[in-house]
């Protein structure tokens, strides 16, 4: 049920950031730019919602060898949030802090799945195939967004099943 309640917490506040902005951010992380200054503190809130509903699942369903892979993706969302995202210029070490929490997240979320239900990456198979047909008159200027979405996809389908 927690899970289910992460899922309807992070999908409205996507929903409601891109009809806000009326296109599809380049990352997640960049529709707080969109946000008024008073109330990017949600950004915090939606991420700190998803960790804390996630973790006892997510770390359950883990074998108990690689808990600590969904302790440490837990983590790199926590930072993702606490370090709200910022121009690299206004705040190097908060943004750095935010980028190596969303490279920890997303990268141990994904090894969650290598080595517990390799075929939820899958999951990536849509990803790859939008990279090659966007990317081929230019850049795929909401690649990471995409990218987020499928770990967070995947992840809350590894703890669903």
């Amino acid at each position: 049920m927690n899970i289910l309640i992460a899922v309807f917490i992070l999908l409205a506040y996507t929903v409601v950031m891109i009809y806000l902005i009326g296109k599809v951010p380049p990352s997640l992380s960049e529709s707080v730019f969109w946000l008024p200054k008073k109330y990017q503190f949600i950004w915090a809130l939606v991420l700190f919602a998803v960790c804390f509903l996630c973790v006892p699942t997510y770390v359950e369903r883990c074998s108990e060898n690689t808990r600590f892979l969904a302790f440490l993706s837990i983590a790199g969302l926590a930072f993702v949030g606490a370090a709200p995202l910022v121009k690299w210029k206004e705040d190097p070490m908060q943004f750095n802090v935010h980028q190596w929490g969303a490279i920890v997240c997303a990268v141990c979320s994904q090894l969650v799945l290598v080595f517990n239900q390799p075929w939820l990456l899958l999951c990536w198979v849509p990803w790859v195939l939008a990279f090659v047909w966007f990317s081929k008159d230019g850049p795929w200027k909401e690649i990471i967004f995409w990218s987020e979405a499928v770990c967070f996809a995947s992840t809350f389908a590894f703890c669903l099943i």
